[in-house]
């Protein structure tokens, strides 16, 4: 089409959707014949140009060609008869072709539509979408029906043909843009638009799926689910009669959605007495609201997402969340809000538990989501969940790792429910979140985004509390810093939304409700712009001021003829007749508008809200009557009253709980309450929630002043979390009982109470991770069992100093935790608790061991051992095998090991302690790998690893993994083995457990430096034997052997001896861990290197006999090729070559591939035969060259290939003659 230049063009306008129109200067034309009329509707959809012998053909098939060449000039001819007074000759007539000039200047429907369609693909920006709706929305309003809709011609089949095909053409490009506008609408937040659309498409195509299913959302959307469902009933009914079948699965799934979930906005059957926040227009979060459908969309694709909305209290942000979740659950997504709450105490997980609860209530068959093994992990948390299933077995009982397990099961019901659906989890006021809470969260997310889940995580909080609250803003910090975070900070509304704010009350030109009275239509601009002026575009203040106008009945609602909400003002005495005096009616606050309309309620309904605004929390109508004091009747009236001014939220069910509309609401209530008010009904709080949370409890105790009760309710609280094993919150209940009684505001406890208060809170603390703080109150502990005479306690506190000083941690002290294991074990006997007794022992085996004096820990372990297996305690005796059986093998008493871990196995299945089972398998691995079983230890490994995992045991998993990379690396896999080191001790320190940081590290040096990267290596090296020296000495002789290597490698000869002597210093005490006196290879390797062979010699002969003897095999090819290194220095040939084939038969039965060719190259060396020394060396080559494609850092391929033993191996293969 051409564009109009300079002063206006007549169009010629052509509508061929629907019955064709065509007018030229707004006045509609005639045709002489229908024919004339088809040939200009074929040249203008067609385009391009047509020969008069195909023309004729489409027109008149049954004349011949002179005959039908004829019609075709009378046709014509009536056509320009009608144009001839046309400023444009719109035709192009040539002797053969006809054709209709698309540069001219004209308008056509059909354009119009195909413009609007090439909009939508590609999908435009956020920045054209605006635009896009608008070419949308006039496309659709070009549409009177289908293309030609009732024209034919009675004798051109072909034209006929043609016709049908182009109406179905343009009826499903209709059908895109009928899609892609409702779509756009419903996504924008225009609801009202989005309706109409899907309407009109709905009678554009009556037969299809996606207009009824587009409309149901829409409906279910605005909160209207009964006009949802009769969309689908009605759509159900006509297929039925018309075709014999049934909605697709996609409408049947949201019909079922639609009735089992609660829109967030009710339609009522009467109309409020004022309008509401509710009922007011959602306006000035357009873009925001754009970018959470973003985020939507982005998550249902497997791009899990986490939005954050953050503004003051009452900028709109719960608003804004609601309209968004009614929109995603319209698409079909499975939503799950939540909130936290200020009030009311630390409950663990609190939110999280409100959301899948509900949830979980329901699912019919919550086993369809979870396995059994994980609802039980999960019934921690949601402990009616037994209720439903009494035969569900116990949780894992490992203490350890159980809120691990905890958050596994939250995240695995989270990625069941979005196999279904995209998961849309929505958390209001996280700020007020438990630790518990954040922590779960994180972990969820996280394993989310690893396995690409549909999830979008929405949260609200308000910016200050959030800066004020350091835990939630450390934990959004430590988001951000792994996840994408989105964060959108909500601003107030600007003067333009408010004039569409006020727009949408206006009242029009309709009577008032009743005769008599001085209404005024109002000047809407000025009433917005001074509303604007004093609330600062502040949406709460705005809506309460809005409110309170209503309820003085200053704006007043009424309904016109047609049943359609409008509202007017009354003009008030002295004022001129439309003025508004706003300086007088609005306040001038926040706090004033709330106040101003709690001024009208009646005392019961005051007394109500004052209860809840100090319940805080949700409350049932029993709980709000009693801390009311009110009678019921009279509470229901004030009930009734407090729901129709929206200032309690109903739950629209018997017996569930209401909340106060707004938090801001609550918070200016309460503190409008005097301090005794808020004590008498903190009291009667107590009373009202009996059997409730504790944490609650405790809250509203403290708050009464009723410190004995607040003592009991706190430790009770802190018992409640624990056993979720929220650490965190646990303390924080526990120091409040603890402050309590050093205060002596309660009342004197028993001594068995104060007991478990500090027990406990010293367990909450071990948990946390903070041990020196833990240390302290057991030793607090012990003073007050001291000055209450109770030797009970004592010995409990003096158990748990000694453990705490015995377990791999950074508080390990092998000295300490001895002198108050002797305390407790002399205590225990003297009292004769014999089960006591054995825990002692037990750790105390623990403590010898870490602390490399294998002989008392072997005894100690004994007689543990004796005393579990008299006091029948199967899991005391299986710890005591498994920590025993470690014992044994490090003291090269192998078969014994084994038996002991085999018979700890045995006990874990029969406990169904799964996590111990994984250790006992991960210490089982370790014996085989030193057995030079590498198959049998791939295979244990792998069992524990795969338990470990299945109930989501870090410390488990990592264990698993501590020596599997040494196979690899030794196989000759330095990638796959570095990967294995390198994500065992990431679950190592996720878990908080030390060995990996020894071992693990020296394993990678060892990795490191067989590739020629020293420095990377000894970095290593120093970092295990820092925190072996520190905690873990039983480690540090073989820390030493491997730093002695690499300082031998660097011809570091006196540091390296120095290093051995540290070795040999362990070796020469009683009882040193046999499987660490390979301090012998490194001395040997040394003496080598200065030409010392005797010493060489005799430190090989030394290890060799406790290998032997030992039967471990896993560094007989490495000692026996450092033999036979020697020997041929010594000028022993045939030693060196019997020595060599030795190592070689060794090496080929572990499969290493590392050593076989070093002995393969220095057999080539000293063979006498020509050819087999070649075929030797091309064995070494080829292994070396394996080698060497497993390692994909370039870096350190080439320090590997640059390394002068394998320089020396493929200079051989290019001079053989070198030899």
């Amino acid at each position: 089409m051409g564009k109009e230049i300079g002063q206006k063009i007549n169009r010629l306008k052509l509508a061929w959707l629907g019955t064709p129109e065509i007018s030229y200067a707004d006045q509609p034309l005639t045709f002489r014949t229908r024919k004339a009329l088809a040939l200009l509707i074929y040249l203008t959809t067609e385009g391009g140009s047509h020969s008069r012998e195909k023309l004729t053909t489409l027109f008149w098939p049954e004349s011949d060609a002179a005959r039908g060449r004829g019609m075709l000039r009378t046709t014509l001819a009536y056509l320009r008869e009608v144009m001839a007074n046309f400023e444009t000759d719109y035709l192009m007539v040539e002797p053969q072709f006809l054709g209709f000039d698309f540069h001219s200047h004209f308008e056509l429907d059909l354009h119009t539509l195909q413009a609007a369609l090439d909009l939508i693909q590609p999908q435009p920006g956020p920045a054209e979408r605006e635009r896009a709706i608008g070419q949308l929305q006039r496309a659709v309003n070009l549409y009177r029906g289908d293309f030609l809709a009732g024209f034919s011609l009675a004798d051109t089949p072909d034209f006929d043909d043609w016709v049908s095909l182009q109406r179905e053409v343009w009826h499903s490009r209709l059908n895109l843009i009928f899609d892609a506008l409702s779509q756009w609408q419903f996504e924008a937040g225009d609801l009202p638009a989005g309706l109409e659309t899907a309407t009109r498409w709905r009678v554009h195509d009556p037969y299809g799926e996606a207009a009824p299913q587009r409309l149901m959302q829409l409906h279910f959307a605005e909160g209207n689910r009964a006009a949802a469902l009769q969309v689908y009933e009605a759509y159900s009914k006509m297929l039925a009669a018309e075709f014999g079948g049934q909605p697709a699965s996609e409408i049947e799934s949201l019909a079922a959605r639609i009735r089992a979930s609660r829109p967030a906005q009710q339609p009522r059957a009467r109309t409020p007495q004022t309008p509401t926040p509710a009922d007011l227009s959602f306006v000035g979060r357009a873009e925001e609201f754009r970018r959470l459908t973003t985020a939507y969309h982005a998550a249902s694709q497997g791009q899990p997402q986490v939005v954050i909305l953050l503004g003051e209290a009452g900028i709109g942000k719960t608003r804004l969340a609601g309209e968004f979740l009614q929109w995603a659950a319209a698409q079909g997504a499975e939503v799950l809000p939540g909130r936290a709450f200020e009030t009311g105490g630390e409950l663990p997980y609190q939110p999280l538990a409100q959301l899948l609860r509900h949830r979980l209530e329901q699912e019919q068959t919550p086993v369809d989501l979870l396995s059994v093994t994980w609802l039980a992990e999960l019934s921690r948390l949601l402990p009616e969940l037994r209720d439903r299933y009494p035969e569900l077995p116990q949780p894992q009982p490992d203490e350890a790792t159980a809120q691990s397990r905890l958050l596994e099961s939250i995240t695995r019901l989270g990625q069941a429910l979005a196999k279904r659906a995209p998961l849309l989890l929505f958390i209001d006021d996280i700020q007020w979140a438990d630790v518990a809470s954040l922590d779960a969260l994180h972990y969820a997310v996280s394993r989310w985004t690893e396995h690409k889940a549909p999830v979008l995580l929405l949260l609200c909080a308000r910016d200050v509390a959030l800066v004020e609250k350091s835990h939630a803003q450390q934990w959004l910090t430590r988001l951000k810093a792994k996840l994408a975070v989105t964060q959108l900070t909500l601003a107030p509304l600007t003067i333009e939304d408010t004039l569409a704010l006020v727009a949408s009350l206006e009242a029009g030109h309709s009577p008032a409700p009743a005769p008599g009275e001085a209404l005024s239509p109002p000047k809407f601009n000025t009433f917005a712009q001074a509303l604007f002026s004093e609330t600062g575009g502040q949406p709460l203040y705005l809506v309460e001021t809005i409110k309170a106008l209503l309820e003085q009945k200053v704006l007043i609602p009424y309904h016109t003829a047609e049943g359609v909400q409008r509202l007017q003002w009354r003009t008030l005495a002295g004022e001129t007749t439309g003025h508004f005096p706003l300086p007088r009616l609005i306040p001038t606050s926040v706090r004033e508008a709330i106040l101003d309309r709690l001024s009208r309620l009646t005392p019961p309904a005051t007394a109500m809200l004052t209860a809840a605004a100090v319940l805080g929390q949700a409350a049932t109508f029993k709980q709000l009557a009693e801390t009311s004091g009110i009678e019921e009747m009279a509470g229901l009236d004030a009930l009734e009253e407090l729901v129709a001014k929206r200032l309690l939220l109903d739950p629209h069910a018997a017996g569930q709980a209401y909340l106060i509309a707004h938090d801001k609401i609550r918070e200016v209530i309460y503190g409008e309450t005097s301090a005794a008010r808020r004590q008498v009904l903190h009291r009667r709080a107590v009373g009202a929630l009996q059997g409730g949370d504790p944490a609650r409890l405790a809250y509203h105790a403290l708050a009464a002043e009723m410190p004995e009760a607040a003592f009991h309710y706190s430790l009770a609280a802190g018992d409640a979390a624990l056993h979720l094993f929220a650490a965190s919150d646990a303390i924080t209940h526990y120091e409040t009982a603890r402050r309590l009684l050093a205060a002596g505001s309660a009342a004197q406890v028993e001594s068995a109470v104060c007991q478990r208060l500090y027990t406990h809170l010293g367990r909450a603390l071990e948990l946390h991770g903070q041990f020196e703080q833990a240390g302290d109150v057991y030793e607090d502990m012990e003073k007050i069992a001291q000055q209450r005479h109770v030797p009970a306690m004592k010995l409990a506190a003096l158990m748990a100093q000694a453990a705490l000083q015995s377990i791999p941690s950074p508080s390990l002290n092998a000295v300490q935790g001895e002198a108050l294991a002797e305390q407790a074990l002399t205590l225990a006997r003297e009292l004769g608790d014999a089960a006591a007794e054995a825990k002692i022992l037990w750790g105390l085996m623990n403590l010898y061991t870490h602390a490399n004096r294998l002989p008392q820990a072997i005894t100690c372990g004994e007689q543990a051992l004796t005393l579990a297996r008299d006091l029948d305690l199967p899991e005391l005796e299986a710890f005591i095998l498994n920590n025993l059986g470690l014992c044994y093998w490090l003291s090269g008493r192998v078969e014994r090991a084994r038996a002991f871990l085999a018979e700890a196995s045995d006990l874990w299945r029969a406990l169904n302690n799964l996590p111990m089972l994984a250790d006992s398998l991960s210490g089982a691995t370790g014996m085989a790998i030193d057995s030079g079983d590498y198959s049998l230890a791939l295979t244990l490994a792998g069992e524990a690893y795969q338990i470990s995992q299945a109930i989501a045991n870090l410390w488990g998993q990592s264990y698993s993994k501590l020596s599997i990379g040494y196979v690899y690396w030794d196989r000759g896999q330095p990638d796959q083995a570095m990967a294995i080191m390198q994500e065992c001790l990431r679950l190592g320190d996720l878990a908080n457990y030390l060995t990996p940081q020894v071992l693990t590290r020296t394993y990678l040096a060892a990795v490191y430096g067989s590739l020629g990267a020293l420095e990377q290596g000894l970095e290593m090296i120093r970092q295990a034997l820092t925190v072996a020296e520190a905690h873990m000495p039983i480690f540090r002789p073989y820390v030493l052997t491997k730093l002695a290597q690499f300082l031998v490698w660097q011809g570091r000869f006196d540091e390296a001896e120095a290093a051995i002597e540290q070795g040999k210093q362990e070796f020469n005490r009683a009882g040193a861990p046999i499987l660490f006196q390979v301090i012998f290879l490194a001395e040997a390797e040394l003496a080598l290197r200065q030409g010392d062979y005797g010493r060489a010699l005799a430190a090989t002969e030394t290890l060799l006999t406790i290998l032997t003897h030992s039967n471990l095999r896993v560094h007989l090819a490495e000692l026996l090729y450092l033999r036979g290194q020697i020997f041929g220095a010594m000028g022993q040939p045939e030693a060196a070559r019997k020595t060599l084939l030795e190592a070689q038969a060794k090496a080929e039965a572990l499969g290493s591939r590392w050593m076989l060719w070093q002995i393969l190259f220095a057999l080539s060396r000293i063979e006498n035969d020509p050819s087999e020394a070649t075929r030797l060396r091309r064995q070494a080559q080829e292994i070396v060259e394996t080698i060497a494609g497993n390692v994909g850092d370039p870096d350190l391929r080439a320090s590997f290939l640059h390394l002068p033993a394998v320089q020396e191996v493929f200079t051989l293969r290019r001079d053989p003659k070198a030899l």
